[in-house]
């Protein structure tokens, strides 16, 4: 098919039909309605801690606690030791049969008074002059010195048929009865403060850098 060759005024006239009009476009642009203004909200931001908390398992432990053992052999014949009562500390608890050391330390106690009353009279004559030697003064001040450290020894002995509370607490359970032979081995009660409380417990490691300890 031939092309036609259209004149310039023609093809002018073209273009200026398919281009809209200047008050056309401003009348289809004020018909288009506005956006409605964006709602903001706004907060004042206030420095404060964060305190990040972790959930454990643990348990409950005394503050102190022990087991009451006698430190040599011997039969029990005081008990004082009720389950769940309280106990001051020193309060005597338990006591061994202590009748031969007894004994002893009254032995002992009579050779010291005949001791010092040699002592005595042998210093009294050492001062008047008399013919006395200062080595039969010495051995007789020896003797005194002798017979106290004998006392000092048995009543060392006695203080270890006693079991008395280490420190202010509850006792717990007790595995013997009065008339029982016990020894070094032997438990006997077990004894716990509770004024303060201990609490064993694990967190992962993860956070172990993280932890702090506070007393209250």
């Amino acid at each position: 098919m031939p092309h036609r060759h259209l004149p310039l005024a023609a093809f002018a006239l073209l273009s200026a039909c398919a281009r809209p009009s200047a008050p056309a476009a401003a009348e289809k642009s004020a018909a288009r309605p506005a956006a409605a203004p964006l709602r903001v909200s706004v907060v004042n931001a206030t420095p404060a801690p964060l305190v990040e908390t972790i959930t454990a398992t643990g348990t409950l432990r005394a503050d102190e606690g022990v087991e009451l053992q006698a430190e040599v052999n011997g039969r029990i014949v005081l008990l004082r030791i009720a389950e769940g009562s309280p106990v001051r500390r020193g309060d005597l608890l338990v006591k061994l049969n202590d009748a031969d050391l007894r004994a002893s330390l009254q032995r002992a106690a009579w050779k010291k008074e005949l001791a010092d009353a040699k002592e005595r009279r042998l210093e009294s004559l050492l001062q008047r002059g008399a013919s006395l030697t200062q080595e039969e003064y010495d051995n007789a001040l020896n003797e005194v010195n002798v017979q106290r450290a004998e006392i000092a020894l048995i009543e060392a002995q006695i203080a270890k048929t006693e079991i008395r509370a280490p420190f202010d607490g509850v006792v717990g359970l007790r595995y013997v009865s009065e008339g029982a032979f016990v020894n070094a081995t032997t438990r006997i009660a077990t004894l716990q403060s509770v004024e303060r409380i201990k609490i064993d417990f694990s967190v992962p490691e993860r956070h172990a850098a993280r932890l702090t300890g506070r007393r209250r």
